[in-house]
C-alpha cells in the first residue's frame, strides 16, 4: 500500500526542522495540501530561507506529481504564530 501524501510530507518536514516541530494539515478531500509548520528552527531566517530549506527536503522525498499536490507550506516560529493569531482576533 502506498504511503499517504500527508505522512510523506510530515516525515520530510520533520527531517527538515526536527521532531519537535508542530505540523498541521488543512485541506479538504480532493484539494491541494496546505501545511502549517511551527518550529523554533525558523528563528532568524527569512521567509525565503525557510521555504528554500523545507522544499529541499520535500523535493528529495516526493515525486513531481506529489509535489504538485501541495498548495502551500506555512513556516513560522511558535511565537510568530501566536502573535499572528492574536492580531487576527
Amino acid at each position: 500500500m502506498a504511503t499517504p501524501l500527508k505522512v510523506k510530507v510530515a516525515q520530510a518536514l520533520r527531517k527538515a526542522v526536527g521532531n519537535g516541530a508542530r505540523i498541521e494539515f488543512e485541506n479538504a478531500p480532493g484539494q491541494p495540501l496546505v501545511a502549517l509548520v511551527l518550529s523554533d528552527f525558523f528563528a532568524g531566517k527569512s521567509a525565503g530561507e525557510r521555504q528554500d530549506h523545507v522544499w529541499r527536503y520535500l523535493d528529495a522525498s516526493l515525486s513531481a506529481p506529489e509535489r504538485r499536490r501541495i498548495a502551500f507550506i506555512v513556516t513560522d516560529t511558535p511565537r510568530e504564530h501566536e502573535v499572528l493569531k492574536a492580531a487576527a482576533g
